[in-house]
C-alpha cells in the first residue's frame, strides 16, 4: 500500500499556489455575493475583488498535495467563522456575468511554459475534466483567455484555467498536471482521440520521480478521471455543518493557512484509498488566533484593484484601527488617532511614493499618500509600502508573525508632532 511521503520526492524546484473561485447560491438558486456575508480579500478565504465570487487562497508549497490541503483548511475555517453554510457552494465556471477561475501560481521567474499550459488546458477539456461550453462562455469576459498570465513578485499566475472546485480530486489532478508541464516546459504528446490515456501516461512517466505524480496516478486508478459538477461541494471538501463562531471579528486569519498535518494525511487517504474527507472542525496552525483587546487587523477598502489590497495584508495594529483606502482613485489614506513621525515616514517612502500629506485633528492625524494611477499595478511599489507600514517605529502596526516579540513602548505615550518654528534671529551666512 502506498504510504504518505514524509519527505516527498519532487521534480519541481519551484513553489506552487492557487486561488480558485466559486459561486454561492441560496435555496432559491439566486447568487449571493460573499461580501454581504462579511467576507473580504485579506484572509485565506473570502471574496474576489468584485465581491461577487467566493475565493480561497492557498499556501505556497512545492508539494501540490499541501496546496490542496491548505484549501481544505481554508474552507473549513470559512464555514467556522462566517454564516455561509446555508448557501450552496457551486463550481460554476460562468454565471452569465462573472467567470470563476482556477488560478495556479508558479514560483518561476522566467515564464517559459505558457503555450504548453494552454495546450494542457485543451487536453483537460478533451478529457472532460472541465465543461467545454462553460469554459468558452467564460472566455467572452475579461479573464480566462488563452495565455492569460499575470506576473507576480515571485513568478507568475496562470489564469486561463476555469475553476476546479468540484472536488479535491479535480483540484489535485489539475495542479499536478500543470506542475509537470511547467517543469518540462513543453506539452506532452497525446492522442486527441484518447486524451485521458495521455493523462495516465504523463503521470506514469513521472510517478517514480515525483510523489505528486505517484499519488495522482494512484488516485486515477481509484477514482477515474474527475468529472465537473455544479452540485454543492462543501461535504466533498470535508466542510463541517457547524454554527459560526460568535465573534469572528476578534479572530485573526492570515492571507493563507499552512495546512494541518492531519489534513494532509486525510487528503492522501481520500486520493489513494477513496476515503471521504471527515467533516471536522479546523485547528489553527498560526498565531495569534484570538486578538487580544485593543488589537485589530488592518482594514482595507473593498474593491481595490491590482496589488493595493496587498499593502495591508497580514498586518495588525495596536490600540487604534488603521484603515487603508483610496481617495478619488489616486490616493491612500491611513487614519490613526495618534500622531505619526512625519519626516521619518516621508524619508522611508521617498523612493516609491511621490506625495505624502499629513492632516491634523484633535483626534490625531490622517496621513494621505498620493500615488500615481499605475501604482496599483506595481507589485514592487505596493510591497515596498507594505514593508514600511509594518515598521513599528513608524506606525502602531506589526506583521502577525512578529506579534509576540514586538516592542510597543514607543506608542504607549506618543508625543505630539509639531512643526519647527524655524530659526530665531537674522541669517548672516
Amino acid at each position: 500500500m502506498l504510504q504518505y511521503p514524509r519527505t516527498p520526492r519532487l521534480v519541481n524546484h519551484f513553489s506552487l499556489g492557487a486561488d480558485p473561485e466559486w459561486v454561492m447560491n441560496d435555496a432559491a438558486g439566486r447568487i449571493v455575493f460573499p461580501e454581504t456575508r462579511a467576507l473580504d480579500t485579506l484572509s485565506a478565504f473570502g471574496c474576489d475583488m468584485c465581491g461577487r465570487l467566493a475565493e480561497a487562497r492557498s499556501c505556497s508549497s512545492k508539494f501540490a498535495l499541501e496546496v490542496v490541503a491548505s484549501l481544505i483548511d481554508a474552507l473549513r475555517w470559512m464555514a467556522a467563522l462566517h454564516v455561509v453554510w446555508d448557501l450552496n457552494w457551486s463550481a460554476l465556471t460562468f454565471t452569465g456575468k462573472d467567470g470563476c477561475g482556477g488560478h495556479v501560481h508558479f514560483g518561476q521567474r522566467k515564464i517559459k511554459s505558457v503555450e504548453a499550459l494552454d495546450e494542457t488546458v485543451r487536453w483537460l477539456l478533451d478529457s472532460k475534466v472541465f465543461d467545454r461550453s462553460l469554459f468558452l462562455a467564460r472566455q467572452e469576459g475579461k479573464y480566462g483567455h488563452w495565455g492569460d498570465v499575470r506576473t507576480k513578485s515571485y513568478g507568475y499566475e496562470y489564469r486561463t484555467l476555469p475553476t476546479w472546485m468540484s472536488s479535491p480530486w479535480q483540484a489535485y489532478l489539475t495542479i499536478v498536471i500543470c506542475k509537470l508541464i511547467a517543469h518540462q516546459g513543453k506539452p506532452s504528446n497525446y492522442n486527441p482521440k484518447k486524451p485521458a490515456e495521455g493523462v495516465r501516461e504523463l503521470l506514469e512517466q513521472y510517478r517514480y520521480l515525483d510523489d505528486d505524480a505517484n499519488i495522482a496516478y494512484k488516485a486515477l486508478q481509484q477514482h477515474g478521471m474527475p468529472i465537473p459538477s455544479l452540485k454543492d461541494f462543501k461535504i466533498t471538501w470535508g466542510v463541517r455543518p457547524a454554527p459560526p463562531i460568535k465573534d469572528p471579528g476578534r479572530v485573526f486569519v492570515p492571507s493563507f493557512i499552512e495546512p494541518e498535518q492531519q489534513t494532509c494525511e486525510e487528503l492522501f487517504e481520500y486520493l489513494t484509498q477513496g476515503k471521504a474527507l471527515p467533516l471536522r472542525s479546523p485547528v489553527a496552525t498560526w498565531l495569534p488566533v484570538d486578538l487580544p483587546e485593543k488589537f485589530y487587523q488592518i482594514a482595507v477598502q473593498a474593491h481595490s484593484l491590482g496589488h493595493l489590497p496587498d499593502v495591508g495584508m497580514n498586518l495588525i495594529s495596536r490600540k487604534h484601527l488603521v484603515q487603508i483606502g483610496v481617495v478619488m482613485g489616486h490616493e491612500f489614506t491611513i487614519q490613526t488617532p495618534v500622531n505619526l513621525p512625519e519626516q521619518r515616514i516621508k524619508d522611508a517612502l521617498s523612493d516609491c511614493v511621490p506625495v505624502i500629506d499629513f492632516l491634523k485633528s484633535p483626534e490625531g492625524s490622517r496621513m494621505v499618500i498620493g500615488v500615481p494611477q499605475a501604482f496599483k499595478d506595481s507589485a514592487e511599489q505596493c510591497a515596498r509600502l507594505h514593508d514600511v507600514l509594518q515598521d513599528t517605529s513608524l506606525f502602531p502596526v506589526c506583521h502577525y508573525r512578529r506579534f509576540y516579540n514586538t516592542d510597543w513602548s514607543y506608542w504607549d505615550q506618543p508625543k505630539a508632532v509639531t512643526k519647527s518654528k524655524g530659526m530665531i534671529g537674522r541669517k548672516l551666512y
